[in-house]
């Protein structure tokens, strides 16, 4: 009887118990292939709204962990360093998803433990619980990028457009700075004086004044 409880406990979780937690989603697949929002009973033709308008000519990462492998892959802990290098963009210009592989041991609260551990951002990181066949569903999605689903790739683009993938563990500074200056806009001009640079301020210890 306990095993066909938390069946329907899975299918039908309680909205007051997940709104405890707004940075987790709980998903599922209908009969028709839909994906469904456990938290709003909301069907969605994306699990990952990337056609939202909220995220519309902005960059979307998704990445795919389970917190069993976290200690020896740290691929959240990277995210994590990699969220802190993107500053106030989180939320705005860059949203993340990170689509856990193991739903059933990954369960809302340890997910809400882990990411008050990791310092995660109020908005714009989610983390995704893709309960039975929805995870293959999304996995499948993303195949279509590189071939191949890999918790080692964080996958990137702009809703509708490219996608690219680069690894977990590269420098968070580099891929951080080459990702900002991929959202999609105008950018801020940063006016540099001509010339070269004054004495103390050369980007280099050594100059070529003083060859």
């Amino acid at each position: 009887m306990k095993g066909r409880l938390d069946f329907f406990d899975k299918l039908f979780r309680n909205p007051a118990r997940l709104a405890r937690y707004p940075n987790i989603r709980d998903l599922v697949v209908d009969k028709q292939g839909r994906f469904v929002d456990l938290m709003t009973n909301q069907q969605l033709d994306d699990p990952l709204r990337l056609d939202a308008k909220h995220v519309q000519n902005k960059i979307v990462l998704v990445n795919f962990f389970t917190l069993r492998s976290e200690p020896a892959s740290q691929t959240m802990a990277r995210i994590a360093q990699l969220i802190k290098h993107f500053g106030d963009s989180v939320g705005s210009d860059i949203f993340i998803n990170s689509v856990t592989t193991d739903p059933d041991y990954d369960t809302p609260k340890r997910l809400a433990a882990f990411a008050k551990q990791l310092g995660a951002p109020e908005q714009g990181w989610t983390m995704v619980r893709a309960m039975g066949d929805a995870h293959h569903y999304i996995s499948s999605r993303m195949n279509k990028v590189r071939g191949y689903t890999s918790g080692r790739e964080v996958f990137y683009g702009t809703p509708g457009g490219f996608w690219g993938t680069f690894p977990v563990h590269n420098a968070p500074e580099v891929t951080a700075r080459r990702l900002l200056d991929s959202v999609p806009g105008p950018k801020p001009v940063a006016l540099r004086r001509a010339g070269p640079s004054r004495r103390g301020q050369e980007k280099y210890a050594w100059s070529a004044r003083d060859v």
